[in-house]
């Protein structure tokens, strides 16, 4: 970018070489893909899906090569898997309603599992108490306290901490204390008996964060607003709370068209419509959507990233808020690249079609839908 960060050598995804789905292959078929992991070595990918308890194992060729787990609540069974990665040879999978994590070896045996005590509910505080969100090697645990939507539009909670908890569950010590404005979330309230209908903001600019065994990454991302240098700040918190590093990027920005404001507003209201009006019998398809356009958040500046992937060794990619045209004329999503230690380390080019889930050596892992809406995973080369 023009008097923005350099970042070096520029990475283009070609491919792609694995393609995994089906529509009535009982081998291939699943539905929407919620994690995906790559073993050490390369040699397996391990998927999550939606509504599936258990984890589905292939080659790195695509192939088939099993299951682990299984519907239950005993050893090494799962309620509703979320999140998947590995500690060394052990693969971890977190039961995102059970907040159990089971451990299993690369020969898929059943290893062991963690079950940390959970406070549901509210507390002294604004926030409710921190859960359990992703586990870590000494066994501990990253937790956060959930933001939820309609409390954070209607402005009653504008803060909730990240912290380190024991594998008991027990609150311990801060991590980063997240904060939260109004208009980070598209809330359409209900006044008369609270609640409402919630949405992503199409322009959000709230932090990016995600957790990983090496502490916290937080993105502040807020859009330019005119003054100063246009820059956001990507942070590393280490696990006793204490910043690693600090890198600001410094970027060129683009205002936001009232076009495409517009667009995103009319598409929302599209896919939404039928569903909001179960609950509003009589509105019309033109109130909703100028309800929308109401509570809808439009910077006078598009926003630098949209997304991050933080990778198993550290660093991190991070997804520009607008996609670039390629010189074959294709679309393509780029990313900045940030090594383990914060330093700018390169760029990649991804098709726009794709959503990344993982990086490995030189692979890019990730998921595309057809025409139907069918889900593949998908592996390109970079």
């Amino acid at each position: 970018d023009g008097g923005g960060t350099v970042f070096g050598p520029l990475r283009e995804a070609v491919g792609p070489e694995v393609r995994i789905g089906a529509v009535d292959d009982p081998d291939y078929a699943f539905g929407t893909v919620a994690a995906l992991a790559v073993a050490p070595g390369a040699e397996r990918v391990y998927s999550l899906h939606r509504n599936d308890a258990f984890v589905r194992i292939w080659t790195s060729d695509g192939l088939p090569a099993g299951t682990v787990g299984g519907p239950g609540e005993g050893p090494g069974e799962f309620t509703r898997p979320g999140l998947l990665g590995f500690f060394g040879d052990s693969l971890w999978v977190m039961d995102t309603y059970a907040y159990r994590v089971s451990y299993f070896g690369l020969d898929d045996a059943f290893l062991g599992s963690t079950i940390p005590r959970v406070e549901i509910g509210g507390g002294d505080e604004e926030w409710s108490p921190p859960r359990p969100e992703r586990p870590l090697r000494d066994g501990s645990f990253i937790g956060r306290s959930p933001g939820w939507s309609e409390d954070i539009a209607r402005g009653t909670l504008t803060r909730a901490p990240f912290v380190r908890m024991t594998g008991d569950g027990e609150p311990g010590h801060l991590l980063w204390m997240q904060s939260f404005l109004p208009r980070d979330v598209l809330a359409l309230l209900d006044e008369d008996d609270g609640g409402g209908t919630f949405f992503p903001q199409p322009f959000a600019d709230d932090p990016l964060v995600q957790s990983s065994e090496h502490g916290l990454t937080v993105v502040h991302r807020r859009a330019w607003e005119g003054e100063g240098e246009p820059s956001i700040e990507v942070l590393r918190i280490g696990l006793d709370g204490d910043t690693v590093w600090s890198t600001p990027i410094a970027y060129e920005p683009a205002r936001l068209a009232r076009e495409r404001v517009d667009s995103a507003v009319t598409q929302l209201a599209d896919r939404s419509f039928d569903f909001f009006s179960r609950f509003r019998p009589g509105i019309s398809r033109g109130a909703h959507e100028e309800s929308l356009a109401e509570q809808t958040y439009a910077p006078e500046w598009t926003p630098a990233v949209r997304s991050m992937l933080v990778l198993p060794d550290g660093s991190v990619w991070l997804e520009r808020f607008d996609a670039v045209e390629a010189e074959d004329g294709t679309v393509r999503k780029e990313w900045w690249i940030l090594d383990p230690d914060g330093a700018a380390a390169g760029s990649a080019r991804t098709p726009d079609q794709i959503r990344i889930l993982s990086v490995a050596d030189d692979a890019v892992w990730g998921v595309e839908q057809d025409e139907l809406e069918v889900s593949y995973i998908v592996r390109y080369t970079l």
